[in-house]
């Protein structure tokens, strides 16, 4: 017994409340495992990286997402307008660029030929964000793989920092919840210990 009554209460208080985050945490987790958000929220990311706005999957979102890099788990056949059966939840930034690198190459060939796909590419903004990237990497490979995993880490940086707001959000509905199924006053509580 601790010779404080202060301190007990306080360590109590602590311990309910922290038992509540808990509960709520481990609820929405599971909520998220269950429904695939996570998976849909880097789907989303990726999507909006490559300038692929709609439903279902085109152009290089489609092609990275067939990609056994990205989605090990996928038989890399989804149609251009579909969405692939599975998802990853994480997705390595290394891995990423390999694959897009693959997806601008279309065939595999000569990395000698990468200046001519990238100012191919239908999509003007992508196309100056690869040119550029090229041209930062002194036309080798390993740099452009270095340039474009920098540029997915920091817009899953972005997408991360959205899918913290909306999970602290959630979970803190679920706390109030779990504290209101569970009846818990903190004035009751408080007055009893």
């Amino acid at each position: 017994m601790l010779n404080s009554s202060v301190l007990e209460v306080v360590i109590g208080l602590v311990f309910c409340y922290a038992s509540v985050a808990l509960i709520a945490g481990y609820l929405y987790e599971g909520g998220v495992a269950i429904l695939g958000i996570r998976a849909e929220s880097l789907l989303s990311g990726v999507k909006s990286m490559l300038n692929d706005p709609g439903p279902g999957l085109r152009g290089l979102a489609l092609a990275v997402y067939n990609d056994a890099l990205v989605n090990p788990r996928h038989d890399g056949k989804t149609a251009p307008g579909e969405k692939p059966k599975t998802l990853p939840s994480y997705v390595d930034s290394g891995a990423f660029a390999i694959a897009l690198i693959e997806a601008v190459q279309a065939l595999p060939g000569e990395f000698a030929d990468m200046e001519a796909r990238i100012n191919s590419l239908p999509d003007a903004q992508i196309r100056q964000l690869l040119q550029g990237m090229y041209h930062r990497a002194g036309n080798k490979l390993e740099g452009l793989q270095v340039e474009i995993a920098a540029w997915f880490d920091s817009g899953m940086f972005r997408v991360s920092g959205v899918y913290k707001r909306k999970a602290q959000l959630f979970t803190f509905l679920i706390a109030l919840g779990v504290a209101g199924l569970l009846n818990i006053d903190s004035f009751h509580l408080f007055a009893t210990l």
